[in-house]
């Protein structure tokens, strides 16, 4: 039964939302975080900006495990569509998320040793999503794999990374978060809403698509939250 949830993004305007509609009953800070716990559509939440890339979302996710007691996590945010199809405020469902950055094999070289370095998300959260779907989702969805790294995908890094993994997305944070909650056994889930595409690409477009992308992936997570 999952009692609380963890809500993290990597950046301030995909956090603003939930902030906006969530009743907040406390403030915290931790080191340079501050966590608004309280209500979203009636379940208890914790809700932070992790800050942009696998480490500072990693190192956020783990205080929330260890400080406020979550015990399901939820990554909403933007991505790059790598995919043809994905248009600008479309929402990815991640299925899989695995890092494009480290080479294969080295996490189940040396202690913890993961040995299947691709992350796959609750299967009771994915059930969540689809009755949210059934009912009606705020925004087109798609399913499939994303891959984080540690810097901005453009145009010269896009063919590489498409005939490596076929992701449908990529983004800075997704594989770290779900590392961690993999490490805890928390259940996991991302939802990753476009922000820029191989015809609108590069961080002009993430700049200008930014607050479309974040409303996007703040609709269709509190209507999955709905289903919790």
């Amino acid at each position: 039964m999952i009692n609380k949830i963890g809500i993290i993004s990597a950046v301030p305007e995909e956090s603003a939302p939930f902030f906006e509609s969530m009743e907040t009953e406390s403030v915290t800070k931790k080191g340079v975080w501050e966590v608004y716990a309280g209500t979203l559509s009636g379940k208890a939440v914790a809700v932070l900006t992790g800050g942009a890339g696998r480490a500072n979302s990693a190192a956020a996710v783990q205080m929330l495990i260890d400080c406020f007691g979550v015990d399901a996590v939820i990554m909403s945010g933007t991505c790059g569509a790598m995919a043809q199809e994905p248009r600008i405020g479309d929402v990815v469902i991640v299925t899989e998320a695995c890092c494009h950055d480290i080479p294969q094999g080295t996490l189940g070289m040396f202690f913890p040793y993961i040995n299947d370095e691709v992350f796959k998300p609750d299967s009771y959260l994915l059930e969540c999503v689809k009755r949210a779907d059934k009912k009606g989702s705020p925004r087109r969805l798609f399913w499939g794999r994303t891959v984080s790294g540690e810097f901005f995908v453009v145009d010269e890094g896009r063919r590489e990374l498409n005939e490596r993994f076929s992701p449908v997305c990529v983004d800075m944070e997704t594989a770290g978060v779900a590392q961690i909650c993999f490490l805890n056994n928390v259940p996991f889930l991302a939802v990753r809403a476009v922000s820029d595409t191989e015809a609108e690409s590069g961080i002009s477009s993430f700049e200008k698509n930014l607050a479309i992308a974040a409303r996007s992936a703040f609709e269709v997570t509190r209507a999955i939250i709905e289903e919790i």
